[in-house]
């Protein structure tokens, strides 16, 4: 982070402020405790502005569960 201090975030004056999030998930990819792994990214014309990765508190059953627990945590 030190080293990315004049790094910035641009944008281009006229351009639309579009607002866009992506979300994805592994579902019981980890073949020792079987927890799935969540991840988003939300952006700003095309600029990322936030992002998360992790794994899941519990062992998701199902493909569909470990997908609402991602949108769920993606949209809180």
């Amino acid at each position: 982070m030190q080293g990315t201090r004049h790094f910035g975030v641009n944008y281009v004056v006229g351009s639309p402020l579009e607002l866009v999030g992506f979300y994805d998930s592994d579902w019981d990819s980890d073949p020792i405790d079987r927890k799935s792994t969540l991840g988003y990214v939300y952006m700003i014309s095309q600029v990322p502005i936030l992002f998360s990765i992790k794994k899941q508190h519990t062992i998701s059953l199902y493909l569909f569960e470990a997908e609402y627990k991602g949108v769920v945590n993606t949209a809180t």
